[in-house]
């Protein structure tokens, strides 16, 4: 009888003849039943069973990962999920357990270098909240180095958001003078003064390199002493909250009294995050905790503060106070996404339904925020009593899972949804 190998039995140097595929389906079938028992040392071994067939399987060697984390045996954990990259770099679901792996083990620069590939395949892919996220935690593992800031200034720049824009590229332009690349911070000063020729910060910049462009030494100390850490025009912080940690996904946890998460699939992304997530931003203009009356317009590098202040407000209790901000933003003319999508789960907490739908339809087209609105749309028309157009957006939903990119964690919520749909239709008979 053949022994059944353990994970860290198979060499990358072994051979082996294609194994059986009724004793593998078993063993798989066998461990995701334990995994949902959370029984995790059976289901390492059902998955190591399995492995002795297809020692390659992704997903075989994924699931011994996931069992390997939640015993906290990290460095095994590690191994497959490398194990699964090398054959296959551009696998999502492995690059993302591997990056948050190497910062467990403390490897921080491996871990800054996996964000970066990671938030570079989801933006090729076009899942722009996703990528944030990874650009943004890149950023604090590294907060110098300029590639992320300037990533996210283009990503910024494509979602018309100008104050986040700049705050990145003034950003970059600091990474940059720190090594000494003096034309490649001036270009991010340029492009910063294309959109807002009067930033004292860009123009600073601009003249502390002209007058050191025939010195050596150091250019980039006198820079990091003359000048703060990167701000936009209004003077936001950049880089990650001091001691938060947060990723761009887990900014607001939303306990969603109305019937289930509307973070579902990770799509909450800039809701929470507020186009970046390590950015609290100014306080809104009357002042830090001051409600939103009397409403008064606010600029375009005012937006992400005045979020950030409806999200304080939302974690405070004082709902009104947030929605009115909310609303204070979209009547100044700044028609973002994440703006409406948080201005919809604000009257969704309030039970003021019609009002949640109508912000939730306006972005059934946006590809980072629709799934989510789809799942809400269900539970607001399921709550005014309205199943049957309820169980259409549940299914809509449900079609919109992108199964490839699917993470364990996401799993769950797929789940919920799912439950969530076959609920509604039980309900219709």
């Amino acid at each position: 009888m053949r022994r059944v190998p353990c994970a860290t039995d198979i060499s990358e140097s072994e051979s082996f003849m294609p194994g059986n595929r009724q004793v593998f389906s078993t063993a798989m079938n066998a461990a995701d039943r334990c995994r949902w028992d959370s029984q995790w040392a059976e289901a390492a071994r059902e998955y190591q069973r399995a492995l002795g067939e297809f020692p390659d399987d992704a997903a075989a060697r994924g699931g011994l990962g996931f069992c390997y984390m939640q015993t906290k045996q990290w460095q095994q954990a590690l191994d497959e999920y490398e194990h699964i990259l090398k054959r296959d770099p551009s696998n999502v679901i492995a690059l993302s357990k591997t990056a948050e792996l190497y910062v467990i083990l403390n490897r921080r620069e491996d871990a800054y270098k996996a964000y970066l590939h990671l938030a570079e395949l989801y933006s090729q892919a076009g899942q722009g909240a996703r990528a944030e996220a990874a650009w943004q935690r890149a950023v604090q593992l590294s907060p110098g180095n300029p590639e992320p800031h300037e990533r996210l200034a283009v990503y910024y720049s494509g979602k018309k958001d100008i104050g986040m824009m700049i705050q990145e590229r003034l950003a970059a332009a600091q990474g940059y003078l720190s090594r000494n690349d003096s034309a490649a911070a001036r270009a991010q000063c340029e492009e910063v003064l294309r959109v807002d020729a009067t930033n004292k910060q860009a123009q600073q910049l601009l003249s502390q390199i002209r007058g050191q462009k025939q010195a050596t030494g150091s250019l980039s100390q006198g820079a990091g002493a003359a000048f703060p850490p990167a701000a936009g025009s209004q003077g936001v912080p950049s880089g990650p909250l001091g001691a938060a940690g947060n990723s761009a996904t887990d900014i607001v946890t939303l306990s969603n009294t109305s019937g289930g998460n509307t973070g579902i699939m990770g799509n909450m992304g800039s809701a929470g995050n507020f186009s970046g997530s390590g950015n609290p931003g100014p306080a809104i203009a009357a002042g830090a905790g001051m409600g939103p009356d009397p409403r008064k317009r606010i600029t375009a590098s005012q937006v992400t503060g005045v979020l950030r202040q409806a999200q304080t407000f939302q974690t405070q209790g004082r709902f009104n106070d947030a929605i009115g901000l909310c609303e204070q933003i979209l009547e100044s003319g700044f028609d973002r996404p994440d703006a409406r999508y948080f201005l919809g789960w604000l009257y969704q907490e309030q039970r003021r339904w019609d009002e949640a739908i109508r912000q939730f339809q306006t972005l059934l087209n946006d590809p980072d925020y629709a799934l989510s609105c789809y799942y809400a749309l269900g539970q607001c028309y399921r709550a005014r009593g309205d199943l049957r157009t309820a169980t259409m957006h549940f299914d809509e939903a449900v079609d919109r899972v992108n199964l490839d990119a699917l993470t364990v964690e996401e799993s769950d919520q797929l789940v919920q949804l799912c439950q969530e749909a076959a609920e509604a239709h039980r309900q219709l008979g």
